[in-house]
């Protein structure tokens, strides 16, 4: 596939708008090479210290898991071919794949996926998720293609789970090899249909074809990620055909670029829901505290509004803190914009005075800092002091959000959640009492016993219907208490050249692993 040069002018205006256009960027030229522009980049392809789940499908094209899911969302066979558990839910038996080689030529087998998973658990390793998979005891070698894991209480959720980067399987005489250590790994090696070229953290990964895959092979020789902040920087390299694929577009631009006939428009489904998370243990103003003022919060905002006139259509009301997608989602509560029955609320609540503060990052969440404006708008108009500050970098933004209770300086904060691997037991996990930070993701540093009750007889049962309903008792508990607002479930605008096609969609993310030119 002809590729063009970029012109000077284009450069020049890139270096304007902010885009760092560092000599030896690498940048599709041939037809060999498939360039996507992100609007941020990972800062770490270590599987366990993988913090975002968007950086998720790099990751995987290099290392690969027990399990994994198809685009249907349907849980396949990966390193595994087959599991099953014994009846007391706590023993697991998985086995392995043969014949299988890691991109440096060592073996794939059972002392592998041992060494890996205990790495993970490990303290000393960096780990991004240490509770999803902590319900893992031991790992036992039962013959090289078998493994038997051991749980120190059920977690029907196990083989789903293990489907997540952070669970990936490295070489182990990698780890251990300069750079890496096991505490972190900069190169990683696994088994997967690609291998790493080049990274810069934040800035640049690519990624060369890996001719010694076990399974299909993709068509693209390299693949090439950027982190371009600026959206229509984005824009603009597709358009001057210096990149194949760009997420996050100007989404003010979607209309036309729906009906232009050198993109294609794919709006990938997600289970990734859009909030406003609320510092439940704000000390600036103790009101937040009660679930009766932030219930009143939430039938301040117009969330349709927000979809239509800030996205564009990219997403999606709506019924519960879960995706409706998501398995165990249940229409929990009422998300109506009724600013009379806000004001009302409020005001019995004895917060018609309510000041909060607001925060967001930037070119992290399609219009992020808009969606937030807008929130603090709605909040306005229903007598709340609210006001936001400045946006910041994703990696700064997480600074600021992830603190232990009762440290925050904000009181809401714009976050993105989803299932990574379908199920409610990660995505409910946010408001857990044992994942406030700096544990876990609880960044409303929400605490309820019930709750946490919930969840854990949740992952022991066995029952999916049981399971299920346990789910919708938390959802219910959790609008009835808002410790956050759920503003919607977003839709991701992939935009590409017509001449690629092959993109798929899993999950929370859009995978280009298979891409390839139209024939």
């Amino acid at each position: 596939m002809e590729r063009k040069k970029m012109t000077r002018g284009l450069r020049a205006a890139l270096f304007s708008a902010g885009m760092i256009l560092a000599a030896g960027m690498a940048v599709a030229q041939d037809g060999t090479t498939l360039t996507t522009v992100l609007p941020a980049g990972p800062t770490t392809i270590d599987p366990p210290a993988t913090v975002t789940g968007d950086f998720f499908p790099m990751i995987t094209m290099m290392t690969e898991a027990l399990t994994s899911f198809d685009s249907t969302g349907a849980l396949v066979p990966a390193l595994a071919t087959e599991w099953s558990s014994g009846e007391d839910g706590l023993h697991w038996t998985f086995k392995l794949r043969d014949g299988v080689t890691f991109s440096d030529g060592t073996p794939f087998n059972a002392e592998s996926v041992k060494f890996s998973l205990e790495r993970m658990l490990s303290p000393d390793t960096t780990n991004t998720r240490p509770g999803t998979l902590a319900a893992i005891g031991q790992v036992n070698v039962v013959d090289d293609l078998t493994v038997d894991i051991v749980l120190t209480r059920p977690f029907a959720a196990l083989p789903a789970a293990l489907s997540l980067p952070n669970a990936a399987i490295l070489s182990p005489a990698s780890v251990t090899t300069a750079p890496n250590t096991m505490a972190l790994v900069t190169k990683p090696v696994g088994t997967g249909p690609y291998m790493l070229e080049s990274f810069s953290s934040g800035d640049e990964l690519v990624l060369v074809r890996n001719d010694a895959y076990w399974g299909k092979a993709p068509y693209y020789e390299r693949q090439v990620y950027l982190a371009v902040p600026e959206e229509g920087s984005r824009l603009a390299l597709l358009r001057s055909g210096e990149a194949d694929i760009i997420s996050q577009p100007p989404v003010s631009e979607l209309p036309a670029l729906i009906n232009d006939p050198e993109v294609a428009v794919t709006f990938t489904p997600t289970s990734y829901m859009i909030q406003m998370v609320i510092n439940t243990a704000s000390e600036s103003e103790p009101r937040l505290q009660d679930p009766a003022v932030r219930r009143a919060l939430s039938h301040a905002i117009d969330r349709q509004t927000i979809i239509d006139r800030i996205l564009f259509g990219a997403g999606q009301m709506p019924q519960s803190p879960l995706a409706a997608s998501v398995f165990g989602a249940c229409p929990a509560g009422d998300f109506s914009y009724d600013p009379d029955l806000a004001r009302q609320l409020l005001a019995e609540a004895g917060a018609g005075d309510l000041k909060v503060e607001l925060i967001a990052p930037s070119g992290r969440y399609m219009q992020g800092p808009l969606v937030a404006q807008a929130v603090a708008g709605f909040l306005r108009e229903v007598g709340v002091d609210a006001t936001m500050g400045n946006p910041t970098d994703w990696a700064t933004y997480m600074s600021v959000l992830y603190v232990p209770r009762g440290e925050a300086e904000h009181d809401m904060g714009l976050l993105g959640f989803g299932a990574s691997y379908n199920d409610p037991s990660q995505a409910l996990s946010l408001f857990q009492g044992t994942n406030i930070p700096p544990a876990g993701f609880n960044a409303a540093g929400y605490q309820n016993p019930k709750v946490d009750r919930l969840m854990t007889d949740a992952l022991a049962a066995a029952d999916p219907a049981v399971r299920a309903d346990l789910y919708c008792q938390v959802q219910q508990i959790l609008v009835e208490e808002s410790p956050s607002l759920w503003l919607y479930v977003q839709s991701a605008p992939i935009i590409s050249s017509v001449e690629v096609t092959g993109i798929d969609a899993i999950n929370l993310w859009f995978v280009t692993t298979y891409a390839h030119p139209v024939e």
